[in-house]
């Protein structure tokens, strides 16, 4: 009876009150419930893509190899197969905890989306502080692979 007391007052809840509660509460539990599978559905997808881009231009080779490795960089089909892995086992965590209502799943989801949005903002903090010296590389390794061109292939350009 204190238990009722505290939650509603002086006047215990009528069954119309107590059942359109439960309504809304069910309501919003399957709303939020839909639109994290929609939502991380999209995101596997994505991923998916970015993974198979990723192994596709890693398989094709190309220019991207001879001119990343001029500059020492990770190469683009490494950063799309990383990142479109990153997004399959994030969107799984969700997609598997929402349809089976594991808790301890979504709160591994959560904890990743957490420390992937701490991540990004270290990262932007780091690429304003060094967007100078970055600018300076980069068109140190373009003119360097500019020179390199002309001197080996001088007709090749023209």
């Amino acid at each position: 009876s204190s238990g009722i007391n505290a939650e509603y007052g002086t006047t215990p809840p009528t069954m119309a009150y107590s059942l359109l509660r439960m309504r809304v509460q069910s309501c919003t539990g399957r709303c939020s419930k839909v639109f994290l599978l929609l939502v991380n559905i999209l995101i596997f997808l994505i991923g998916g893509g970015c993974l198979g881009l990723g192994i596709y231009y890693h398989l094709q080779g190309g220019l991207y190899e001879y001119v990343l490795k001029e500059a020492e960089f990770i190469t683009v089909p490494v950063i799309l197969m990383t990142m479109g892995s990153i997004f399959i086992l994030i969107s799984f965590f969700a997609i598997i905890g929402a349809l089976c209502e594991v808790v301890c799943m979504l709160k591994v989801y959560m904890g990743i989306v957490t420390v992937v949005l701490l991540l990004e903002v270290l990262l932007m903090t780091v690429c304003v502080a060094m967007r100078g010296d970055a600018e300076k590389r980069a068109i140190a390794v373009v003119q360097n692979l500019m020179d390199t061109t002309v001197t080996k292939h001088p007709t090749s350009w023209m």
